[in-house]
């Protein structure tokens, strides 16, 4: 495990993952963050170095993976539960980073899929907003809209009522 010093001289980056527990400043300072095992169905400790390779793992495996549709096939693939994922994203900026850039990566993916027809262009449009913001900005607009018809600000409807007859309109004859 990675022991972190205060007065540091090395030339690595530090980490800005936060500590699940307290820790009392006279101890050395280990990160530990919780992993559920999916095989032993315990909670396991993990340390931050731990934490950061998974998220390298995770931009890697979206990159490289043209099958790699959802974040939730990775979870799989690694055996790790999506809770602890989420958690780590809250916790570690490097993991939040990473999951971002995963995303986007994922969600070029399925656009271009959906846009070839390689994929079922119903299905990426109405999942789209989960992985791009201008999607999400779009199905904001398109909800407003909606309600803003709903409310009766939308569209309105005008009932003229008969014109009488007139010298320069003949009356129309029936068939």
């Amino acid at each position: 495990m990675k022991k972190s010093t205060p007065n540091s001289t090395t030339n690595t980056t530090k980490s800005q993952c936060k500590h699940s527990t307290p820790v009392d400043p006279r101890l050395p300072k280990y990160v530990f963050e919780e992993r559920y095992d999916l095989f032993t169905l315990k909670q396991n400790p993990c340390s931050e170095v731990y934490i950061i390779e998974i998220a390298r793992k995770l931009i890697h495996w979206a990159k490289t993976n043209e099958d790699a549709l959802k974040i939730s096939q990775f979870c799989t693939l690694m055996d790790l539960y999506p809770q602890d994922l989420r958690r780590w994203r809250e916790r570690c900026p490097e993991m939040e980073i990473a999951y971002r850039a995963a995303l986007q990566i994922i969600g070029d993916r399925r656009e271009v899929g959906g846009l070839k027809k390689k994929l079922d262009p119903g299905m990426i449009s109405t999942t789209m907003p989960h992985y791009d913001q201008d999607w999400k900005d779009l199905a904001e607009w398109r909800s407003k809209l909606t309600k803003d018809e709903q409310e009766g600000k939308g569209n309105v409807t005008i009932v003229m009522e008969k014109f009488p007859n007139s010298d320069l309109v003949p009356e129309k004859k029936s068939e």
